[in-house]
């Protein structure tokens, strides 16, 4: 997809959200894995593994602001809407699913972890996977379906013979 560039190395070497990365924390490069054709004999493709992503306080701005919408006097007057910033990325969430603070808070590290696990990997985040996986199921159904039932070609609809 992308290649890493020396400004990402950096803000993954310094943010400390990442565990078990594969950047060299001295240098601006990727740390050099040796020959990086494949070893294995065949066609059988090696999938790399998404990086772990960790929350860490230091790098959480976290603020509350008044809620609006649905819920009534409760939402409007309490400050139960939780607003929540990676600072490193600058990736921003903001929640108020629940009348509580203390739920909204929850949800909205839940939230940024899935949109910083999306951001750093990208096709291999546990979104883009749980999506694929549901493209695929429902093409199977579809192709069954299709073979079950098919296209007859004498039936059209109402609209073709009304002339």
């Amino acid at each position: 997809m992308l290649s890493i560039t020396r400004q990402f190395a950096r803000l993954i070497s310094h943010s400390s959200i990442l565990k078990n990365s594969k950047i060299n924390p001295a240098g601006d490069l990727p740390i050099s894995l040796g020959n990086t054709e494949k070893q294995n004999s065949g066609n059988i493709a090696e999938k790399k593994k998404p990086i772990p992503i960790v929350l860490l306080d230091k790098d959480l701005e976290e603020s509350f602001v008044k809620g609006s919408g649905p819920g009534g006097q409760k939402i409007n007057k309490n400050k139960s809407c939780v607003q929540l910033k990676h600072i490193p990325t600058g990736i921003m969430v903001e929640t108020q699913r629940f009348r509580e603070l203390v739920n909204n808070r929850k949800e909205a590290r839940k939230l940024l972890t899935l949109k910083l696990d999306r951001h750093f990997n990208g096709r291999d985040s546990k979104l883009e996977i749980k999506y694929e996986k549901i493209k695929k199921q429902l093409a199977k159904k579809k192709q069954r379906a299709k073979a079950k039932y098919g296209k007859k070609d004498d039936e059209t609809d109402g609209s073709a013979n009304q002339q």
